[in-house]
């Protein structure tokens, strides 16, 4: 995790879906630190598009 590069994301390219349970213990599992915790409701944020360089106005 810690070799991980990151990208920018914008948020008009996102969008936010609640997740079961099984889906929220998993990717915090396998991408967070502090581990699983326990929660009513579990939401997400899922990428729709990718801003890249293809896109008009980008270089």
């Amino acid at each position: 995790m810690d070799n991980l590069k990151l990208k920018t994301v914008y948020a008009r390219n996102c969008q936010v879906q609640r997740v079961d349970k099984a889906t929220a213990q998993e990717f915090i599992g396998r991408c967070h630190r502090m581990g699983f915790t326990t929660g009513r409701y579990h939401y997400a944020l899922f990428v729709k598009r990718r801003t890249g360089e293809s896109e008009p106005g980008n270089g």
